[in-house]
């Protein structure tokens, strides 16, 4: 391949390269627009650098299909790396980052300013958690820390601290790449890649991925069971592979979570009338499920359409509680008295505050017990508008919209 050259990006690209910093799957396949930018006429390139951003991540090969051998190609080392960032070819590719910034991977965001690479990121998922305030103890560890401590600076009205945040960035990112644009869907900005809103003026605005998914499910006939019923969204509380993968201490005892989660369960459906089916996590798969959830069924890979057909929806933090809001389906969040500490806390106590949801802890069920669940339709679009859409009404799937607009850069 040609060497890298200084000059802007492509404005019709000839191939679309991705860098993806975890194991890239046939979901991430379809989630970053690989396929809209083939059935477009754009070749795909990905670079799965799983290997550099968490050890032996890259290990775990997920797919063996035709187009993950001609397109998707697993980084090992540094020097590969350097070799995939030297040859890109900047007069046609147009290049993604989805790489977050932190110590292992300086060296790469280096590379990026070393070849004066001229790359998108995307702040295509944000929720709640993931743009919530300053962590003031520990600001120094990340950009997006910086970023929030830099807001929270704005809403105090804090000169002082505002010039002192833009003096540790620049310390901070010396010597890195900024990024030239942003692809992103809501109004809120949230990206673990870069402090974009302190100066990217070239942005594409569009649809979640979530928010492409319904575009999608409502066009199809329903497929969720006939009969009543309410919705729980497993979120893998016990064994989700990211608490090993990302060093979270998450200590939640198997044994009384599930325990209590059927009690309440059982209470809800004698109370209401109704059922309960369980939305399994696609990457959460448990060896006893009555153990886990009793006697009620376990559905996987079919989360949206479930969504669609249920009467309620009960979840802690999901982030599958964006679809909730797109139908329009009353939240119940609950959590146990340990989910009350450790880093999924705070994420309950948000996501319920945007639903205005007050939380259940089934922990501490009795007779009086009784589902609050959220039925505003002003909070439901707020949160749509803020994190997943900021044009309801358009159901344009994002990538078709991304290349149509790198087209018309013509």
């Amino acid at each position: 391949m040609p060497k890298s050259t200084h000059s802007s990006p492509a404005l019709v690209p000839k191939r679309y390269v991705l860098f993806y910093e975890d194991v890239f799957t046939e979901r991430d396949w379809l989630r970053y627009g690989c396929h809209d930018f083939l059935n477009s006429g754009i070749d795909v390139c990905v670079y799965d650098i799983s290997r550099i951003a968490f050890g032996t991540l890259s290990k775990n090969v997920p797919s063996d299909s035709r187009h993950f051998a001609l397109h998707v190609s697993r980084i090992e080392t540094e020097n590969e790396l350097k070799t995939a960032v030297s040859t890109l070819n900047q007069q046609s590719d147009f290049i993604v980052v989805v790489c977050g910034l932190k110590a292992e991977t300086v060296p790469f965001y280096q590379l990026l300013k070393k070849f004066n690479v001229q790359y998108y990121v995307l702040s295509l998922a944000p929720l709640p958690m993931s743009t919530a305030g300053a962590n003031l103890g520990n600001f120094l560890n990340s950009p997006l820390d910086f970023l929030n401590l830099l807001l929270l600076s704005f809403s105090l009205k804090s000169r002082f601290l505002l010039s002192k945040i833009k003096k540790l960035l620049h310390t901070h990112l010396k010597g890195l790449q900024p990024p030239i644009g942003l692809i992103h869907a809501g109004t809120q900005v949230a990206t673990p890649y870069w402090p974009i809103p302190l100066y990217l003026q070239n942005r594409i605005s569009v649809g979640s991925f979530d928010f492409c998914q319904y575009v999608d499910i409502e066009a199809q006939v329903p497929t969720h069971p006939n009969e009543p019923y309410y919705l729980f969204v497993d979120e893998g509380m016990v064994i989700h592979p990211d608490f090993k993968l990302h060093n979270i201490k998450h200590a939640i005892n198997e044994d009384s979570y599930f325990s209590e989660l059927k009690l309440f369960f059982d209470f809800i459906e004698k109370k209401y009338n109704t059922r309960i089916l369980i939305a399994g996590h696609p990457r959460c798969k448990y060896a006893d499920q009555q153990k886990c959830f009793g006697n009620r069924e376990v559905i996987y890979g079919k989360t949206p359409q479930l969504i669609r057909g249920a009467s309620l929806i009960i979840a802690h933090a999901s982030t599958a509680l964006g679809m909730a809001a797109l139908f329009a389906k009353p939240v119940q969040v609950i959590r146990t008295h340990e989910l009350k500490t450790g880093h999924m806390s705070q994420a309950i106590l948000l996501m319920a505050s945007w639903f205005s949801a007050k939380i259940i802890n089934i922990s501490q069920l009795n007779n009086d017990t009784s589902l609050t669940p959220c039925t505003n339709p002003q909070l439901r679009q707020r949160f749509i508008k803020t994190f997943m859409s900021m044009d309801f009404d358009n159901k344009v799937k994002a990538w078709p919209l991304i290349i149509k607009s790198l087209k018309k850069e013509i």
